[in-house]
């Protein structure tokens, strides 16, 4: 595979496309859960056998966890600067993938738990179910101890994100509504009021939030919530953003899907950044890293494919390794 590159629609950065290195013929992406300032992806995908989560950083993939898609799912929800990993299987178990061990984080007493987000501190974040009970209450997992933060005064909360100064982005569900608040050292600060649950929310270091309500796209910028959504499309969701304040996402029309890129005020199709005669027709736009980087889904000769998207000169080529498998991981 040969590097390729595009110059940007501002016509200030040029960009290279790469495809991560599976086996594609016999191989079905899923998801990216995240994407470091290495360039570290982590992520799931299914082939002959069933769910595959894998850590990728340059080389051979590293395969983290196996299992058949009869038991359940594996989705990855984050990674921070030491490629610790985390997750969940089948929405009920949350996971974390460190140092070649899976950890089964517990619950706070019920059935369920989900983990959403980690920093580079370790802390994770997430909710769980209570004994006796089905309501979500949003954790803190930090040194081997799940904290119970409470729903601050509501029905239920979840913890979807944490960045490095602690900062806590929750979903909270009371008597109002649903509203998305900022939660650190003690403080509750309510940003907005939510017309549903939210989903794959992300926020940055300065605590700007992404994600998706009701189908659309939204930008919270520390002042106002932002609508991104296109009128013609089915939906949208804002999936990652970096500490620049760009932000990436993706976007479905009744007979297209793509990828769009949000910065300075201006949302750009990823397609757009994409070299001449690249051959990528891009489906999805998954995570962005402070230096540009983004990562998503995308059609290549056929196929179905994890991409990386670089801005800056082209890369070496990458040869495509197949997966060794571990022991599978079966809760």
């Amino acid at each position: 595979m040969s590097g390729l590159c595009a110059a940007a629609g501002a016509g200030e950065l040029s960009y290279t496309i790469q495809e991560l290195p599976f086996a594609w013929e016999a191989t079905q992406p899923v998801e990216l859960g995240g994407l470091t300032e290495r360039g570290t992806v982590a992520g799931t995908l299914i082939d002959g056998n069933g769910w595959i989560v894998f850590l990728w950083t340059g080389g051979a993939p590293q395969v983290l966890a196996t299992g058949s898609d009869v038991a359940g799912f594996y989705n990855v929800r984050g990674i921070n600067r030491r490629a610790e990993v985390i997750g969940s299987y089948s929405n009920r178990r949350a996971l974390l993938w460190s140092g070649g061990t899976t950890l089964d984080l517990g619950t706070l007493g019920g059935f369920e738990a989900v983990a959403y987000g980690i920093n580079d501190h370790g802390d994770i974040v997430g909710a769980s179910t209570l004994a006796g009970g089905n309501a979500w209450h949003p954790f803190l997992y930090r040194k081997g101890r799940m904290i119970d933060l409470g729903t601050f005064g509501g029905r239920e909360a979840i913890a979807f994100a944490i960045n490095n100064r602690r900062q806590v982005a929750l979903q909270l569900q009371d008597d109002s509504g649903n509203r998305l608040a900022i939660y650190q050292h003690g403080h509750l600060r309510i940003v907005a009021p939510l017309g549903s649950w939210i989903s794959r929310v992300a926020m940055n270091e300065v605590g700007h939030v992404v994600g998706g309500n009701q189908g659309h796209a939204f930008y919270y910028d520390g002042r106002r919530l932002i609508d991104l959504h296109v009128l013609g499309e089915l939906s949208s969701i804002s999936t990652s953003i970096n500490d620049r304040d760009e932000l990436v996402g993706s976007w479905k029309t009744e007979s297209a899907a793509g990828g769009f890129l949000y910065r300075a005020g201006q949302r750009i199709d990823v397609s757009e950044l994409l070299p001449p005669g690249s051959g990528w027709s891009i489906l999805t736009a998954e995570h962005i890293n402070d230096s540009g980087q983004i990562v998503g889904i995308g059609m290549h000769e056929d196929y179905s494919k994890f991409y990386v998207l670089t801005p800056g000169a082209p890369t070496e080529p990458r040869r495509a390794f197949r997966l060794q498998l571990p022991t599978s991981f079966v809760p």
